[in-house]
């Protein structure tokens, strides 16, 4: 059975149960001490929050019926300009998850 990796905020992690330790279970203060001790030990992964095109301010659904999990990014960053005087553009068709480098999470 493959193991999946998940990644998760260890300091709330650690916060949570230092604070479950002393106010709801101090009789568990030396498990609960171990698992902070354990998490703290954990190796961590190089990794950043990325912004899905669905939440992106510059993705637009295409909103047809038959695939509305598609869209266009409108990111000036993402287009690609090709011709022989670059005055064409090509902005690319993207899925709902997908993601770039670019993204700018949508204002709620």
């Amino acid at each position: 059975m493959a193991t999946e990796q998940r990644l998760i905020d260890a300091s709330e992690l650690t916060d949570r149960l230092n604070h479950t330790t002393m106010v709801a279970y101090p009789n568990l203060f030396p498990g609960l001490l171990a698992a902070v001790e354990i998490v703290d030990d954990s190796p961590t992964v190089d990794a950043v929050e990325v912004v899905r095109c669905k939440d992106c301010e510059k993705w637009k659904c295409h909103g047809m019926p038959f695939d509305i999990t598609k869209g266009t990014c409108y990111n000036p960053r993402f287009h690609f300009h090709h011709g022989h005087v670059l005055n064409e553009c090509f902005m690319p068709v993207t899925n709902e998850t997908d993601f770039c480098s670019y993204g700018e999470r949508r204002a709620t």
